[in-house]
């Protein structure tokens, strides 16, 4: 187990090279020292699947991917912020609007619509276990938008017509709301982590306030790995 979790770290490292800067890289690469009675860091991974408050019946799926570093305020009690560098949002199956070229709208006009947003997400969240490993989290979470493309899809007799759409400009590149959670943890000083959250973003995503009155919606699962726990636990043996 102990070499299958420093392989999956050597390939997470690998796919965060043009994600992470070199001082979250260093951390990973000594996330041992990090580890201590009162802390615990490590990475998550997981899937989100996210929709624009008014499509819930469609939902848009990503992995995301992040480091957490839970702080020990009380013996149940503790505070578990995270940095999600891979933060996939945004909706499927949407309506086809006008793009301001006319032979592609009316090329498009019974096309489907995958918003595609991507953030770099920080939950701050207060962690209290109620029943052996189990536990619920309560917290804010913001959100700042690396990008936004809308990808439209169309079938027809010729074949498949797609289209891609940057719309990072009309979009509000700060989110931020309320991020809810339960999750249990292994009993153990290495013990993963399995969980799941639900978010609801506070503000409108789009910069007029003209437009419709979208809102992020999001239900994320992650696994949290921890780094270096079990090498500190050896090493006292």
């Amino acid at each position: 187990m102990a070499l299958l979790r420093r392989i999956l770290v050597v390939l997470v490292l690998v796919f965060m090279v043009k994600l992470a800067s070199g001082q979250i890289l260093i951390a990973l690469l000594f996330g041992d020292k990090l580890n201590s009675e009162k802390v615990e860091f490590g990475l998550n991974v997981g899937l989100n699947g996210s929709s624009l408050d008014y499509f819930q019946d469609h939902y848009r799926f990503g992995a995301n991917f992040g480091l957490y570093f839970n702080l020990k305020i009380k013996e149940k009690i503790w505070f578990s912020p995270s940095i999600m560098m891979l933060y996939p949002a945004g909706g499927a199956r949407l309506s086809p609007y006008p793009t301001g070229d006319t032979i592609l709208d009316q090329s498009l006009n019974e096309a489907t619509v995958r918003r595609d947003l991507r953030y770099l997400s920080v939950p701050l969240l207060f962690r209290a276990y109620y029943y052996k490993g189990f536990y619920a989290e309560l917290g804010p979470q913001f959100m700042l938008l690396t990008s936004a493309t809308d990808h439209f899809e169309q079938s027809g007799e010729i074949g498949k017509l797609q289209f891609d759409r940057d719309i990072i400009d009309s979009m509000n590149r700060f989110d931020g709301g309320i991020c809810i959670g339960l999750g249990y943890k292994v009993p153990r000083k290495d013990g993963m982590t399995f969980g799941g959250h639900f978010y609801y973003g506070a503000s409108n995503i789009y910069k007029d306030s003209s437009f419709a009155d979208h809102r992020n919606t999001l239900f994320s699962f992650h696994l949290g790995i921890p780094i270096g726990a079990k090498h500190k636990e050896d090493k006292k043996d």
